[in-house]
């Protein structure tokens, strides 16, 4: 054989070889499960957990570890959420395969809502009295479902702050608690029932109530201090 022919054999073998590589890494990567299609599990796994609401959700998994070489699953992916906190930002997912060779993997998951949701439009202190002109409707992408935002400003009626409030702060339905319908140093209106009777007489509030708290009030006329439940605005009710 002369040299050109054993060059030629020798350029063909390396040929051979390559393409003999190139079909096995084919092959092992067609025997692996992508990547791609666990995260999908996952993600579909807390769609079907979560309620959507008014709110558009955004669910997105943790990119995988390209380094992961799992085999592929010939039984179907099975996807599980393991908290339960529907409402919680970000979820952890255990995606296992049933078949042989088995396994498991746990995928975090991250949910946010796109969602119109009250604002403040200014500084709020502790204790003020929510009204509509305090606050203004914008599209904000919240963490989690979002459920404990106010939607509407009805949602507001008859409520102030717990904390006070920066500008342009999202509100959450517990940085609210009912206003007092009772005031410290107002005059009230005691209503005393009995079987059949109804008294009313006025008094003096000597502190502040929200409908059903206990509160005591001096009552005009006698002086005495008498005590009964926060009803509607400006009202006690003493039952028998």
């Amino acid at each position: 054989m002369n040299a050109n022919a054993k060059r030629l054999t020798m350029a063909s073998a390396r040929v051979s070889g390559v393409l003999c590589l190139l079909v096995a890494a084919a092959s092992a990567a067609a025997e692996l499960m992508p990547l791609t299609d666990i995260a999908r599990a996952a993600e579909a796994a807390v769609r079907r957990q979560v309620s959507t609401g008014p709110a558009e959700l955004r669910i997105l998994a943790a990119p995988l570890d390209s380094r992961l070489r799992l085999s592929r699953c010939g039984t179907g992916l099975q996807a599980e959420v393991q908290e339960q906190r529907t409402i919680a930002s970000r979820l952890l997912v255990k995606v296992r395969c049933d078949s042989t060779p088995a396994w498991q993997l746990f995928v975090p998951v991250t949910v946010q809502s796109q969602l119109e949701v009250r604002i403040t439009r200014r500084a709020l202190a502790r204790g003020t009295l929510i009204t509509a002109a305090d606050t203004s409707t914008q599209s904000r992408l919240l963490p989690g479902i979002a459920a404990n935002y106010v939607k509407s400003e009805l949602d507001l009626n008859g409520y102030i702050l717990r904390r006070p409030l920066g500008p342009g702060v999202a509100l959450t339905i517990d940085a609210l608690e009912p206003a007092p319908t009772v005031r410290r140093g107002d005059t009230v209106t005691v209503v005393a029932e009995g079987t059949g009777l109804v008294i009313r007489s006025q008094g003096i509030a000597l502190a502040d109530a929200r409908p059903g708290e206990r509160v005591r009030v001096r009552n005009s006329g006698s002086l005495k201090i008498i005590e009964g439940l926060a009803d509607t605005e400006g009202v006690v009710r003493i039952g028998p």
